[in-house]
């Protein structure tokens, strides 16, 4: 965790679409694969005011997932050339904190 609170050690993330490509909404958002680590920007997913649930999803879609290769965060979504192509975690980590 960077920054923020979240309830347990590990979340649920709620991505619209399937693995082969039935009911995608925005083709541009990447799904998460296991066995993949990921950094995620999340906000929590209600159905309204007061029904909250126990899953989060990415804030912007594509947006607010990158993989982590290693400590190097490689930003996942095509659509968004003003964020970073890369970054370490470190330097997240640091430009978080300020």
């Amino acid at each position: 965790m960077l920054r923020g609170a979240v309830d347990g050690a590990t979340i649920k993330l709620r991505q619209l679409g399937g693995p082969n490509g039935t009911m995608v909404i925005e083709d541009s958002a990447p799904l998460v694969r296991p066995g993949n680590s990921y950094v995620a920007f999340v906000w929590r997913f209600t159905y309204g005011p007061g029904r909250d649930t126990d899953q989060y999803y990415p804030v912007g879609g594509g947006p607010g997932l990158f993989l982590d290769q290693g400590g190097t965060l490689k930003r996942l979504d095509p659509e968004s050339p003003d964020l970073p192509a890369t970054i370490t975690l470190s330097d997240l980590a640091h430009q978080l904190a300020h």
